[in-house]
């Protein structure tokens, strides 16, 4: 019975987390479309744009590359980290169920419960890298549980 309990409360996690994902996919569309829609209303295209060639001389220098990539990247992460939020919440509250029903020593077992609605010959393959993705976030559910008691 726990068992179920346990199943059903990963699958509407897991339906939530999918009802998530199409709406913020929705939502980049609508914007994506918006700003394409703004760019050809304003005329805008490789044709108008300045070459280098004719550009004011005097003009400064602008940022180097390298400093700008380096915050691009600063943002890309925390924008990452944010998106990305409600799946490890979804993903740590999954294995915390799992080590509080089976015990910390069946990773395996939730990885491959985890991935249910793959078939076996797509488990095996990718077996490696999914165990690589979710075996640090594992032991750090089982460490905090550790920490906890």
């Amino acid at each position: 019975m726990a068992r179920s309990l346990a199943q059903s409360g990963l699958a509407a996690r897991v339906r939530s987390l999918s009802v998530w994902t199409r709406d913020k996919a929705k939502a980049a569309a609508r914007e994506l479309e918006q700003a394409m829609a703004e760019i050809q209303e304003d005329g805008l295209s490789s044709a108008d744009q300045p070459s280098l060639a004719g550009e004011d001389s005097t003009r400064s220098d602008p940022e180097p590359l390298w400093t700008q990539n380096r915050c691009e990247t600063e943002t890309d992460e925390a924008d990452a980290e944010a998106r990305n939020r409600p799946f490890y919440e979804l993903v740590r509250g999954s294995m915390a169920e799992a080590i509080e029903t089976n015990g910390p020593d069946t990773f395996e077992r939730w990885l491959r419960q985890f991935h249910s609605e793959r078939d076996d010959e797509w488990f095996a393959n990718n077996r490696t890298r999914v165990y690589n993705a979710f075996r640090p976030h594992w032991d750090e559910v089982v460490a905090k549980g550790a920490t906890d008691k």
